[in-house]
């Protein structure tokens, strides 16, 4: 027998992501307002970066919804740094979190963040495809579905770091 729902527009699915998206987007907004004072190094990274991945979650929002879906996608690709960023950080936050925030001796660090080898050490190295291969454009509505696809991913992972410091 023939199942209404298998033949239901992608709009629903596409409306339930957005739903999704919101929801998520809100709730960091949410934590952001409520993080305590930052206490340690590791936090004080923790509060930037994450601070970060939810003004660019705010501006993928836009982006996707005027239609600039390859803008939106650049968006994506900081977001996953800043969440690759943030978990490699905090697998050594005395250390690690010191470099990061040292702006003066940027030109001569002798440690260097690089996101493919953070990913690897972060076990993220499946979303490496995101920063490798560049979206060449949204010309089919199912690439804005992926794009919020895997924004919600994103999103609810980075969270999980969050809450983590």
């Amino acid at each position: 027998m023939y199942n209404e729902d298998d033949g239901a527009d992608p709009k629903n699915h596409y409306q339930d992501l957005w739903d999704t998206y919101e929801a998520l987007a809100g709730f960091m907004g949410a934590q952001l307002i409520e993080y305590p004072f930052p206490q340690t190094i590791g936090s004080q990274v923790s509060l930037e970066l994450l601070t970060k991945f939810h003004t660019s979650l705010l501006a993928e929002s836009l982006l996707l919804n005027s239609g600039f879906c390859h803008e939106a996608y650049c968006i994506l690709r900081l977001m996953l740094e800043y969440t690759i960023t943030l978990k490699f950080i905090l697998l050594l936050p005395e250390v690690r979190a010191v470099l990061y925030l040292d702006d003066t001796a940027a030109a001569s660090r002798l440690f260097v963040f690089d996101i493919p080898l953070m990913a690897v050490e972060t076990r993220m190295q499946e979303w490496l495809p995101v920063i490798e291969n560049p979206l060449s454009g949204c010309s089919r509505p199912y690439e804005a579905v992926d794009l919020l696809a895997k924004s919600c991913e994103l999103t609810a992972l980075m969270l999980e770091t969050g809450r983590n410091t």
